[in-house]
């Protein structure tokens, strides 16, 4: 990194990415630095810098570089690799330290979390440990206990179709185990016959009456923005996760308009919104949202578009880019994914992404669909055919 790219990384300041030491640091204050950006997106630590900025310079590097290594392999656990590089500038020696986003989060410094917020790196909430955990893949939520509810609580019927479909494998029918004993087997219930989170989801009749989270808000606007006063119509649709996938299209068709074009002699219809993407959608939305969050999956109507948003950012992949760049499948609940794939509901999440924007291409959409994630939140964005072929100035609605 030339001088003037140093002396550009400090005039921008403090900030998520970035923070400044002096040489005084002890190896605890640098560990906590390293773990909260490694608990986030990763960062850079400048050493010889003070808080305002002013380069003050490193006079004992063999002793400074010593310390980095020690907070990096023996503060920080799991052990972090940073890398480090030395920057002689007309102030003084900068060192900077660059920290990678970590791979086995959450990571400590001294026993305690932390993670950047802002400007400052602060312990870790219960929540953000848990999160972290169910991101990292150590934590499967969708096989954790439902301890409020019981086998009874489930719908035999369902269960025994799930079954059956199972069970056209030779090795299951050989197996012949009891439902209950089946559902076990697979994972679906624990070892003392407790429903999973996945088995709640899939099987029982009413899952918010165990899983408030479970389920989606559907509301159709009048214009372009979110506007309470613009409510054309609005429904909160729970129950099984089949039920919900199906009940959302419903919605979704209820609130669409149809484009109809003449080709030569022919009349020729086209949905608002190809189904066959917003079922997609849907069913991806709740088979890999994040369930340790307490929000719903929403689904928003506008004139010119739809949007469909659910909690849990993405996995696997560190953007979007990435995500349509290389097609794989990062299922954030295993258990519940595979079950719905036996199922028939699911399929692979990264195949998925591309029917959407085949399905909305060969609707006649000029417009792709698009995708956007942070931490917390997933969103696809649906183009209106209606729209593109009937613009009006007044977004608004009024």
């Amino acid at each position: 990194m030339p001088d003037e790219e140093i002396y550009r990384l400090i005039e921008h300041g403090e900030g998520e990415r970035l923070e400044f030491k002096e040489e005084q640091v002890t190896a605890a204050t640098l560990a906590k630095a390293f773990v909260a950006f490694s608990n986030r997106h990763g960062g850079r630590v400048v050493i010889g810098v003070d808080k305002d900025g002013h380069i003050r310079g490193v006079g004992d590097w063999p002793a400074l570089e010593e310390k980095i290594r020690n907070a990096a392999l023996n503060n920080c656990r799991p052990p972090l690799s940073v890398q480090v590089s030395r920057h002689e500038t007309a102030d003084g020696l900068v060192v900077v330290v660059d920290v990678p986003e970590g791979t086995e989060k959450p990571y400590s410094a001294n026993r305690v979390y932390y993670v950047r917020d802002g400007l400052r790196s602060r312990i870790a909430s219960r929540l953000e440990l848990v999160q972290m955990l169910y991101q990292s893949g150590r934590f499967a939520y969708d096989r954790a206990p439902v301890r409020e509810a019981s086998f009874e609580d489930l719908d035999l019927e369902r269960v025994e179709h799930y079954i059956i479909t199972r069970r056209r494998s030779p090795l299951l029918v050989k197996n012949g185990r009891s439902p209950k004993e089946f559902l076990r087997a697979m994972g679906l219930l624990t070892e003392d016959y407790v429903p999973t989170l996945a088995a709640v989801l899939l099987f029982a009749p009413y899952p918010p009456r165990y899983i408030p989270q479970a389920g989606i808000n559907a509301f159709r606007f009048r214009g372009n923005k979110v506007d309470n006063r613009r409510i054309l119509d609005r429904e909160t649709l729970d129950g099984p996760l089949d039920e919900i996938i199906a009940d959302g299209m419903a919605f979704v068709k209820r609130n669409a308009r149809l484009v109809v074009e003449m080709e030569g002699l022919y009349r020729r219809e086209h949905p608002e919104y190809p189904l066959g993407a917003v079922r997609e959608v849907l069913t991806n939305a709740v088979f890999h949202r994040d369930y340790y969050s307490p929000e719903r999956v929403i689904v928003r109507i506008f004139d010119d578009r739809m949007e469909v948003e659910n909690p849990g950012g993405l996995l696997g992949v560190s953007s979007v880019e990435e995500l349509l760049a290389r097609p794989r499948s990062y299922p954030r609940n295993g258990l519940l994914f595979g079950v719905g794939r036996d199922m028939g509901l699911v399929e692979m999440v990264a195949s998925g992404i591309q029917r959407i924007i085949s399905e909305v291409r060969e609707n006649g959409s000029t417009t792709d669909p698009v995708f956007w994630a942070d931490d917390a939140h997933f969103i696809v964005t649906l183009p209106s055919l209606w729209w593109q072929r009937h613009p009006s100035p007044d977004l608004n609605g009024s």
